[in-house]
């Protein structure tokens, strides 16, 4: 039987495609301090609603200036840690290393992520 694909591998293959953008990406979807706004990426924006929750969307902006946005994804910060950490084949611990962010979440938001 063949793996049925999670909603996020579309973006995880275009924005997870090196290490500095994965830093940049879960160092503004874990940072608290950030509480709105917007991450651009290669194709994808990823707009932050709450500190938990989050879209993301394809952006195509056109020399005529009008915009076109598709693929949308709702998805809670839970959600993204689950299938991000099977994506990369990386436990918690890693992917907190990738966004050095340990010394600004604390031990008690590390324990939370590890658990999942």
């Amino acid at each position: 039987m063949k793996k049925q694909e999670n909603k996020f591998n579309d973006l995880f293959e275009i924005e997870f495609s090196f290490k500095e953008a994965q830093q940049a990406i879960l160092f503004f979807l874990l940072f608290s301090n950030i509480r709105g706004g917007e991450y651009e990426g290669n194709e994808y924006v990823i707009r932050k609603l709450s500190d938990c929750t989050f879209v993301a969307y394809k952006e195509y902006i056109y020399p005529d200036t009008h915009i076109e946005r598709d693929g949308f994804i709702l998805f809670t910060i839970n959600e993204l840690w689950i299938e991000l950490k099977e994506y990369l084949n990386k436990d918690s611990e890693e992917l907190f290393e990738m966004a050095n962010l340990g010394h600004l979440l604390g031990t008690a938001a590390q324990d939370y992520f590890t658990d999942l």
